[in-house]
């Protein structure tokens, strides 16, 4: 498993490194209404920095996300070959970790796990150009300062409520998991396919 915790987390950082400065100036164009060339220019002339707000809470997010996306696929997986054919668990099949049902709870279990880092991303696009975003444990106690006044106001219930929603729990969770995992099953299912085809037409030829 300990593989699969490495690879993810390297697929995950890969991929915040890469994609982090579009991100940051998609949030600040909804921020300002302003268009893509604009938001970047005004981004570049306060300072090449602005690229980069927000860029370790990626890195934190991103890495758990994978990390904790490949290791709950590759496990289940090994649950998935115990319950069918016990004597093969230790040579767990890459097909098993992207049935669609196997990489959508992983991709679940991995956007739990990262939702502390993608709010503290969230605080670190949503603050005005010119200021320094909050830390982590700056974006933690206000999150908890908030949580202890929607306990006041409305118990338990809106306490949960408030924290799931800056979490980004729910339905959005459901979508990313539902979707990649959809998309998991497409995409191998039309290379094993197209893999077929090749296969054929080189034993023809």
């Amino acid at each position: 498993a300990w593989q699969s915790w490495v690879a993810g987390m390297g697929a995950g950082a890969l991929n915040s490194v890469l994609t982090h400065p579009l991100a940051a100036i998609k949030y600040q164009m909804w921020n300002s209404g302003h268009s893509f060339e604009r938001t970047a220019k005004a981004m570049i002339g306060d300072g090449a920095r602005n690229f980069m707000r927000g860029s370790m809470a990626t890195v934190k997010r991103d890495i758990i996300f994978g990390g904790v996306s490949a290791v709950t696929q590759h496990k289940l997986a090994k649950l998935i070959i115990m319950a069918n054919a016990p004597s093969s668990v230790d040579n767990v099949n890459p097909k098993h970790e992207v049935k669609p049902l196997v990489f959508g709870l992983g991709t679940v279990a991995g956007a739990l796990a990262s939702s502390p880092f993608n709010y503290e991303r969230n605080r670190a696009f949503q603050t005005p150009l010119g200021r320094s975003p909050p830390g982590t444990m700056e974006c933690f106690r206000t999150l908890w300062k908030e949580m202890q006044a929607a306990f006041l106001t409305k118990g338990v219930l809106g306490s949960w409520n408030h924290l799931s929603n800056q979490m980004r729990w729910g339905w959005g969770t459901m979508r990313v998991g539902l979707g990649m995992g959809i998309g998991a099953w497409v995409y191998h299912s039309l290379a094993e396919a197209t893999e077929k085809v090749f296969l054929a037409t080189e034993e023809d030829t």
